[in-house]
């Protein structure tokens, strides 16, 4: 014997709906019943330095006070103020955040180390233009490859007066 909701679904409808009411008009927020599932949590973190920022995000790895483990970044609780709920923010001096990597940077340097390279070498000849024909796809591979290979390292000291994390309300 199974129990449907079919012939309640108007009735189970209407009580969500005077719950509601009754929220909104004695000013209640569901955070305050259900704090667990309204949690002040974000899957990003912001640290500030008067007019700079940096952003700790999901896509980002982290290493704490020159430790040699690198961790993925995946929420702050601002109400803990704990990241990932179980490293506290005040216990940090410094941080070195791992994020993204140099492709796009070094493709650009060996696009143009491979146009320039062959008209220095050429000593402005029109052969030149021949050359480079091959060694600018060549400098935008390999220095894609290189950059692939090596991340946007940063470290921030955290500290009162220097970097902090913003308090996101």
């Amino acid at each position: 014997m199974f129990i449907t909701l079919k012939p309640y679904c108007y009735l189970l409808l209407s009580m969500i709906t005077f719950i509601g009411i009754i929220f909104y008009e004695l000013g209640l927020h569901p955070s305050i019943i259900f704090s667990q599932l309204f949690a002040k949590t974000r899957s990003f973190a912001i640290l500030v330095k008067n007019d700079e920022f940096a952003l700790l995000d999901q896509k980002s790895k982290f290493r704490i006070n020159n430790n040699n483990n690198k961790i993925k970044f995946i929420y702050m609780d601002y109400d803990s103020r704990m990241i990932n709920g179980n490293i506290p923010i005040d216990s940090i001096n410094e941080i070195t955040i791992f994020s993204g990597n140099k492709s796009g940077k070094f493709a650009a340097t060996g696009v143009i180390a491979g146009f320039i390279i062959p008209f220095l070498l050429s000593g402005g000849d029109d052969d030149f233009i021949c050359i480079s024909m091959f060694t600018a796809p060549g400098g935008l591979v390999s220095g894609a490859v290189l950059g692939a290979v090596t991340p946007n390292i940063n470290t921030y000291q955290i500290s009162e007066n220097d970097w902090h994390f913003a308090d996101i309300e």
